[in-house]
């Protein structure tokens, strides 16, 4: 039986007990310890189960539900508190459901974290489809309500009062209010309701205890995880950490001298001190824990985070900064914060800056995947070697093919090029990391800050695209990119179905190098600025001719265009509007960056002007058209 407080399971005569407080999943409760007490319980008549979670891990939560779902006891469920996300899923198993009057229930469409090419994100948006077909399946069984209806309110990501819960069929019985001794982050919900985070943090304050119990108990499975990280593939270890972390009464210190000795099975004595800990993949591991601790404590996602990270969210960076020096045998018992982060950033080793610096990046990183940034829809992306000229060839339509008579000759046929050059630019600025913001455990110094500028990076490579458009340089053959030679420059029309028409027409019949093959280009984007994105909307949304006043169906042509908007466009015109083929088929704008480092990219060093840390963030980049065929330009009216 598990020995945290917040989950226990009570076995009685003729019925058991489980109460299920915390998270689904490898940083709470599995479905792998659910299921094995639940086992313990035999074959009692009656199960009764207190939710009081914030969801967590979808599978473990679908194997707890089955578990309960097909156990031969009748099963209550008591919602206590919270029973939220893949929680309430659980809740449904319930032969009945009672739900206190201040407790609440929410559920939400699966979400998950993806990396890799078009096929991972394909594959994993396929399973999250079946999976939430599966929780569907769940709450239709209980609620009644139909697959739509509870797709929808999945989607919508809904919350439910008792009240409410109880009209929709999710529960059999409101019980009287609890005072519930919980507090958890709700920052990844969207929808959730205003004041229930400061409710939930009124409600802690009759179990200071208990926190402050189960914080100690944090902080010693994090111990004990960080010291078996190194070894967890040799044959016995994995299940003596799970028996180390289920027994309360094994210190971290007991844990360290029980996997010492398991190491040391039918091995002979070595000369020498052994120091569990502070070998260098322990000390790796905790690193890689206090960055990922260090961004998800400002709401910072992380994909598969250290497992050992939530256990230090709550450690400072004086805390960390303490313990890495701890690891490397310096005695800080007399040191005060000031002291502690000093001797941290001039130690003879690279571990505290290294900390900082990876947290700092990977939020300069996230803050320019997270800026929305349209230059990246309809834009081709490439990597370059250096910051040498680069030069971009085109080779011409093949000549026609001549009637070869019998026993006549073939005639050779030659190809026209072209080429179009540019040199990728550094763009950069510097922040620092001041002692103070370390001492005071500012998060913003490191997270925040570096954010800003990683989407600042992301404006200034839109910047630069879409300057592509309105500055008009001249291309290789000495005209502008749009211009009346290239047959790219359309007269002066108000966006609408005649004037996309004729655009339509332009980029069709355009002709290769030598202008002997019509290329028949197809349009894929439409770009327009922040003045016409509604008469863009309505044009590319509508069924019918949103220009006249009858049912005439709206071509097909416009409604599959994909409408680009940025309101960077307006500050050269509110009125001119474009179209964009799509890259695949012939070139248009390339963004390029430096080989290896794609976005913004960042160095750090310790500063000497500031007490603390500077951090560059560095943009090489550059944009250029290759090719004005895929392009075309309306002025507007």
């Amino acid at each position: 039986m598990k020995n945290e407080s917040w989950y226990s399971v009570k076995a009685m005569e003729l019925s058991g007990e489980i109460s299920i407080y915390g998270e689904i999943g490898a940083f709470g409760i599995t479905a792998k310890n659910f299921i094995d007490d639940l086992k313990l319980l035999g074959s009692q008549e009656n199960i009764t189960v207190h939710i009081n979670s914030p969801g967590g891990e979808v599978f473990d939560g679908h194997a707890i539900y089955n578990a309960l779902k097909n156990h031969p006891a009748k099963v209550t469920m008591f919602i206590d508190g919270a029973a939220f996300s893949i929680a309430s899923v659980i809740a449904m198993a319930g032969d009945h459901v009672a739900m206190s009057q201040n407790a609440m229930i929410m559920i939400h469409d699966p979400w998950t974290y993806t990396a890799g090419n078009a096929d991972n994100h394909r594959k994993s948006a396929e399973m999250l489809d079946k999976t939430k077909q599966g929780i569907i399946t769940a709450y239709t069984k209980k609620t009644g309500m139909s697959t739509q209806e509870v797709s929808r309110l999945m989607s919508d990501e809904t919350w439910f009062t008792a009240d409410e819960a109880l009209d929709a069929g999710m529960v059999d019985e409101i019980t009287g209010a609890l005072e519930i001794a919980a507090h958890f982050d709700l920052s990844n919900f969207k929808n959730a309701p205003e004041g229930l985070t400061d409710r939930s943090q009124m409600m802690t304050t009759k179990a200071v205890d208990k926190n402050e119990v189960l914080n100690i108990e944090k902080q010693r499975r994090s111990e004990i995880r960080m010291a078996f990280e190194p070894f967890k593939a040799h044959d016995g270890i994995q299940m003596l950490l799970d028996t180390c972390l289920d027994d309360f009464s094994i210190t971290s210190s007991q844990a360290s001298a029980k996997l010492l000795a398991k190491l040391g099975e039918g091995a002979e004595p070595l000369a020498g001190n052994v120091s569990m800990g502070n070998d260098e993949p322990s000390l790796n591991n905790f690193k890689a824990a206090a960055t990922d601790a260090l961004l998800i404590r400002n709401g910072i996602n992380v994909e598969n985070p250290n497992p050992a990270a939530r256990d230090l969210q709550r450690m400072s960076v004086v805390n960390m900064a303490e313990t890495l020096l701890k690891k490397h045998g310096m005695n800080t018992g007399s040191l005060n914060a000031s002291e502690i982060i000093k001797n941290a950033f001039t130690h003879s080793t690279s571990d505290f800056p290294g900390l900082l610096a990876n947290v700092a990046g990977k939020a300069l990183m996230q803050g320019y995947d997270n800026e929305p940034g349209t230059h990246r829809i309809w834009t081709r992306e490439v990597e370059v070697n250096d910051f040498k000229t680069q030069t971009r060839n085109q080779i011409s339509e093949a000549p026609e093919l001549d009637t070869v008579l019998e026993n006549g000759e073939y005639e050779s046929g030659t190809f026209g090029e072209s080429s179009e050059q540019y040199q990728i630019t550094t763009f950069g600025k510097m922040f620092s990391i001041s002692r103070q913001a370390l001492i005071n455990d500012d998060l913003n110094a490191f997270t925040r800050l570096p954010g800003a500028f990683g989407a600042s990076a992301s404006r200034k490579e839109a910047d630069v695209v879409y300057g592509v458009l309105t500055d008009n340089a001249n291309m290789s053959d000495g005209a502008a990119l749009f211009h009346a030679t290239h047959n790219n420059l359309e007269s002066a029309a108000a966006l609408g179905i005649t004037s996309l028409g004729s655009a339509r027409k332009a980029m069709r019949t355009q002709t290769g190098l030598k202008g002997l093959a019509i290329l028949n280009i197809v349009p894929r984007y439409l770009i327009v600025p922040a003045a016409l994105e509604t008469t863009a909307e309505q044009l590319l949304s509508s069924l019918v001719d949103p220009t006249k006043n009858n049912d005439t169906p709206n071509l097909q042509f416009i409604r599959s265009l994909t409408l680009v908007v940025d309101a960077r466009l307006d500050a050269d015109s509110t009125t001119a509007w474009y179209l964009a083929a799509d890259y695949g088929q012939v070139d248009t704008i390339e963004r390029a960056y430096l080989e290896g480092n794609r976005g913004v990219s960042y160095e750090e060093r310790m500063g000497w002007e500031v007490d603390g840390m500077e951090v560059k963030a560095r943009l090489d980049f550059a944009a250029k058209a290759i090719d004005w065929r895929g392009l075309i330009k309306n002025p507007g009216a």
